[in-house]
């Protein structure tokens, strides 16, 4: 019998002993009669799983895939500034749009204004690195000297005049603004700062002539949701949890892809770790973790695993947000996750997974899909939505401490779907895909004022457990960690690497 058969025969003694609750570590292949064998042998490998990519061109136009930035420092990144420039004769256009909201008197000083000045030409927008830039724009030609402003203030919007010698004056008063801003719009410690690293940045472009012109009305203020909003320079690589000395070991082995999803409106930023040894020529379960911010920081373990002879090779892939997004902060989480759980199985499906088939060799068949608290809400809709998809990126799926009581928080579509497991059992009559289900035994206490008279999290779990019993699934394992609600998750990978991927 050759290698492949009896590593195949291997996986079926592996997933027998997980569903059956016995030991996985170190596990022996139990003896195999010479009958078994050659039925065995008979058996023909279903066919790869091939998927189809649904990515519009917007979102293949605005892939970038790149080695490791996460160790990098923010302030060395190179930014783009685009300027939009308006003549006397685009505000004579603009102006017969408005003319309708001016009084007649207001129409005709304007238009005469613009008649007389032909040669008048301005900055109207600025874009950097394709966000609206939202602060003061100076004139043409600008030298850092004298800023003449108004300024408006207060509940009753009143307007101030206001006059800077230099740059720098303007960019001192600017600061303590957005320190007053922040404090009462409950931002970061670094919004001010980031905010007038960004104007710096516009306003020495203007002084140095280093920007692109680009055509009057690329900016399209009539319709807001098209145009990117936000600051550039705001960065959130701070609060990724990892270990430099660990991700320095394997950065030679990691790439990052940025990514554009037009139906979420959104920047996913995706870490691929590639496994020791790596060969392009053979095909790779892939495992994909959520919430790349704090499970980046468990890849380095993982691929030691791998490197050990403790699992066999896999594909690592972490999803995330652009650093610009801070993809620890609850309301992402919960919008992503939660709220908009469809758009980003979406996403995961029909966009990220067949594209990384393109670029590497994957077995899909044998693929896993992680999410924990959030994630494990998302990856609990995935599994049983699955279904409903053409494209079949994953035959695995581990849901972790489901926080199902979150579908109740915000703003989640028919949360009493998932207790029906979003009618799945209603459109099939069985369940193939493998489930590891987990929590720590400890948890239920850490979220107590969330739950609202809904389930727990361990209740949420012991329900999903006796549905999936009386449906009669037998590809579900769940285990409970002596834990609270994230503690255990180190462990669980590695112990569920060893398992599912054994060598």
């Amino acid at each position: 019998m050759n290698h492949v058969k009896k590593s195949r025969l291997l996986t079926a003694v592996l997933l027998f002993c997980m569903l059956t609750g016995c030991a996985v570590q170190n596990p022996q292949p139990a003896p195999i009669s010479a009958e078994t064998a050659a039925v065995t042998e008979a058996v023909p490998e279903a066919a790869p799983i091939v998927l189809q990519n649904h990515m519009t061109e917007t979102e293949r136009n605005s892939v970038n895939v790149h080695a490791l930035t996460l160790l990098d420092d923010p302030t060395d990144e190179e930014h783009t500034v685009e300027a939009e420039i308006w003549t006397a004769a685009d505000c004579l256009a603009d102006l017969e749009q408005d003319h309708d909201y001016l009084t007649e008197e207001e129409y005709e000083g304007t238009k005469q204004y613009y008649a007389g000045h032909p040669d008048y030409k301005f900055i109207q927008y600025i874009l950097v690195d394709g966000y609206v830039y939202c602060d003061y724009i100076p004139e043409i030609g600008y030298d850092g000297g004298v800023i003449d402003m108004t300024h408006t203030e207060g509940e009753d919007d009143a307007v101030t005049s206001m006059h800077f010698d230099t740059m720098e004056d303007y960019l001192t008063w600017r600061k303590v603004e957005l320190q007053k801003e922040a404090c009462e719009m409950q931002m970061g410690a670094s919004y001010a700062e980031d905010c007038i690293r960004e104007t710096r940045f516009v306003l020495e472009s203007v002084i140095n002539g280093d920007y692109e012109v680009i055509p009057c009305g690329t900016v399209n203020t009539d319709d807001p949701e098209s145009l990117r909003w936000g600051n550039p320079f705001e960065d959130h690589r701070k609060e990724w949890e990892y270990r430099q000395d660990e991700v320095e070991a394997i950065r030679d082995s990691v790439q990052e892809i940025s990514l554009y999803d037009e139906e979420s409106d959104t920047d996913f930023l995706v870490h691929v770790t590639l496994p020791p040894d790596y060969d392009p020529e053979k095909p790779y379960p892939v495992f994909l973790l959520t919430d790349a911010v704090w499970r980046f920081g468990n890849v380095p373990e993982l691929w030691q695993c791998m490197k050990n002879g403790e699992a066999a090779p896999v594909i690592l892939v972490t999803l995330g947000f652009s650093y610009h997004t801070d993809g620890a902060a609850d309301y992402i989480r919960m919008r992503y996750l939660v709220d908009e759980k469809d758009k980003t199985v979406d996403f995961i499906t029909d966009n990220l997974m067949p594209y990384l088939g393109e670029l590497y060799h994957i077995d899909y068949a044998n693929s896993t899909l992680y999410g924990h608290s959030d994630g494990g809400v998302l990856t609990h809709y995935a599994a049983f939505n699955s279904d409903r998809y053409d494209n079949q990126p994953f035959g695995r799926y581990i849901i972790g401490s489901p926080a199902f009581w979150a579908l109740y928080l915000w703003n989640a579509p028919d949360p009493d779907a998932a207790w029906t497991d979003y009618g799945y059992f209603d459109r099939n009559e069985t369940f193939s895909k493998q489930l590891f289900v987990t929590g720590g035994s400890q948890e239920d206490p850490d979220y107590t004022s969330y739950y609202n008279g809904h389930d727990t999290t361990l209740e949420g779990i012991a329900h999903l457990e006796e549905r999936l019993q009386a449906h009669g699934v037998t590809t579900a394992e769940f285990k409970l960690y002596d834990s609270h609600h994230y503690q255990y998750i180190p462990e669980m990978l590695v112990e569920y690497l060893k398992a599912a991927y054994p060598v």
